[in-house]
């Protein structure tokens, strides 16, 4: 089981490849978690770095 920081870390790459944006179901969809999960590491991660490569 991947811990708590290796999902921000894997959601923040998937947000990376995605340059025009992505839709948070896509991000829960391939970290296979579920939708709320993903809005808390989602919430998490905003505020500690940018998105923009």
């Amino acid at each position: 089981m991947e811990t708590g920081m290796d999902l921000e870390e894997e959601a923040y790459n998937i947000i990376r490849r995605h340059k025009d944006g992505v839709f948070q179901n896509v991000i829960w969809k391939e970290l296979d978690i579920d939708s709320r999960k993903c809005s808390r590491i989602i919430k998490k991660t905003s505020g500690q770095r940018p998105y923009y490569p």
